[in-house]
């Protein structure tokens, strides 16, 4: 049986028409050119190293880093634990924490 697409068809021209505009891209091109690469935001660094935040990172012990309670009980020749107990009584300021093992 013969089915007649003469009403069916009209809407789906008038929806490719409307689309049609978005979606044609008549310049046969490549999405990047070869000549400028596009950078992934991977490829650089949030922010230039500065100075700054190394010396604020060696002003504290870390005391749940092993190897920076390592490195002050190394330095002041005592125990790991002796550094952690006086991370925790002194805060994480290592001039607090020398002061700290000294007293003891």
């Amino acid at each position: 049986m013969p089915v007649n697409l003469g009403p069916v068809r009209p809407l789906q021209d008038r929806v490719a028409g409307e689309l049609a505009a978005v979606v044609a891209d008549d310049h046969p091109r490549l999405a990047a050119h070869l000549d400028n690469p596009v950078k992934l935001p991977c490829d650089a660094m949030a922010q230039t190293p500065t100075s700054r935040g190394r010396a604020q990172d060696r002003a504290r012990v870390a005391g749940g880093q092993d190897h920076e309670v390592k490195y002050e009980a190394t330095k002041e020749g005592v125990s790991k634990d002796a550094v952690k107990k006086a991370v925790k009584s002194a805060g994480n300021s290592r001039k607090k924490v020398e002061a700290e093992i000294g007293r003891r």
